[in-house]
């Protein structure tokens, strides 16, 4: 007889991993007394704290009942405007009074921990709170007071931070001047968060090729341009006007919309094609923009839309051919501005959903041959979909359907690539379910025609 041992190779660890328990502290939550040592009406000014190589004291702990051999550490975490960030700190034991430890944190360890909440360099308000370990003298054995989800906290503590580098404003304004001296002002707009959490201004502008432009604090006290030599430039850094010479108006050199940007945390512009829609000419249409559907966009960059193709085709920005024109580089997927390039083709009339690029020049087209609605609510649930009728134009989709109380989604070629969700009266591509309008028959249209795409139901 032989024995064989073989390895394995392929062994998985048991699934979920075996249970740990995690160590108990040599002191019970009675044994222990946690206070704030700060007064949240007195500020801990940290820059006058660092330059006195000073620590913010947060919080003294109290027992009499530490083993030999054993000190705290802690974990500190600060919270405001539903952030929040760990800090790092000290615990040092009072030396007259050994039952007493107190638990500091740097300057730089509570100026990193804020900025991850807000870079907003104003006095700021936050709360604190604290993990206590008992550590023995060696370090290997840790474990907290009370157990892992006994927090002490929270309290209050105020900050002001460290200056910021440079100083934001709360609003700025673009300045275009025409080649005839007329001057129009823009003003320029971020998320509405705190301006040193949101750096980034924009604006749309209708610019005229000749237009001079410069930016300006909203109070007017700071004045910014390009550098000499960068006039026309559509990206670059922004210069502070001031007696030095080199600093000049920017240039438009394009009569279109832009979308005018600037970041005054790394002080820098840039603008692009601003178009709000782009048209659908081609066979299918007659090569008229205002009867082709459309393609819309969140970004300036990115379009998208369904439209009704057949044959040739291309995309416009205006309402016309003076605007700019895509047509086809020869290679699919591919886009030139160049207006007298070639049409862009498909191989068949349909409704199709289509996609653009203008900054990278990319385009694609997907032919939606069916239409169904499924959900909870119709007859199928989530498992079959429900076939919707199509107009003689394409642009209705519409099928009397037996629903119930839950939830829709409408989905093209039976797949889940495309699909539209979200309000009845604004559909918009893999957004939530739509809630049906409660049991009964229905006749429900799902429409195209125009931006929104809706859904309508008109019970029986």
């Amino acid at each position: 007889m032989g024995l064989a041992f073989t390895a394995c190779d392929n062994y998985e660890e048991p699934n979920p991993a075996p249970q740990t328990n995690p160590q108990t502290s040599v002191l019970s939550v009675d044994d222990v007394a946690v206070v704030a040592a700060a007064d949240p009406a007195i500020p801990f000014d940290l820059t006058t704290l660092n330059g006195l190589s000073e620590s913010a004291q947060l919080a003294t702990i109290s027992t009499d009942a530490m083993p030999e051999g054993y000190t705290f550490k802690v974990a500190a975490t600060i919270s405001a405007l539903g952030k929040s960030a760990e800090v790092a700190t000290e615990v040092v034991q009072d030396e007259e009074n050994p039952t007493l430890y107190a638990v500091n944190a740097s300057a730089d360890a509570l100026n990193a921990a804020y900025k991850q909440i807000t870079k907003n360099p104003a006095l700021g308000s936050v709360d604190v709170t604290f993990l206590v370990y008992t550590v023995a003298g060696i370090g290997s054995q840790e474990a907290v007071v009370g157990g892992p989800d006994n927090v002490y906290g929270p309290f209050a503590v105020s900050l002001i931070p460290f200056s910021p580098e440079s100083v934001i404003a709360d609003a700025y304004t673009l300045h275009v001047v025409s080649a005839v001296g007329a001057a129009s002002t823009y003003t320029l707009s971020n998320s509405g968060a705190n301006p040193y959490d949101d750096p980034v201004f924009s604006v749309k502008v209708d610019a005229t090729a000749g237009d001079k432009w410069y930016v300006t604090t909203a109070s007017g006290d700071a004045f910014y341009g390009v550098e000499e030599g960068n006039e026309s430039a559509e990206n670059g850094l922004l210069y502070p006007y001031s007696n030095a010479a080199g600093t000049v108006n920017g240039v438009f050199t394009s009569t279109t919309p832009y979308l005018f940007t600037v970041n005054m945390e790394e002080k820098t512009y840039s603008y692009i094609l601003a178009f709000d829609q782009l048209y659908t000419p081609g066979d299918a249409n007659g090569w008229n923009q205002g009867a082709s559907q459309i393609l819309t966009t969140t970004d300036y960059v990115n379009f998208a839309g369904f439209a009704v193709l057949d044959g040739s085709f291309k995309f416009t920005s205006a309402l016309g051919w003076d605007g700019i024109n895509y047509g086809s580089t020869g290679v699919e997927g591919e886009l030139t501005d160049d207006g007298g390039a070639g049409n862009l083709t498909v191989p068949a009339r349909g409704l199709y959903y289509c996609q653009a690029n203008i900054s990278a020049l990319t385009y694609s087209t997907a032919l939606t041959e069916t239409w169904g609605v499924i959900g909870d609510a119709t007859p199928g649930g989530w498992d079959a979909e429900t076939a919707l009728t199509p107009s003689a134009d394409l642009l209705k989709w519409s099928a009397d359907i037996v629903l119930t109380d839950g939830t829709l989604k409408f989905r093209a070629n039976n797949d889940w690539a495309i699909n539209l969700g979200g309000e009845a009266m604004n559909l918009t591509p893999n957004a939530d379910n739509v809630p049906s309008p409660g049991a009964g028959t229905y006749t429900v249209t799902l429409d195209f025609s125009a931006v929104p795409y809706t859904v309508t139901f008109v019970k029986k």
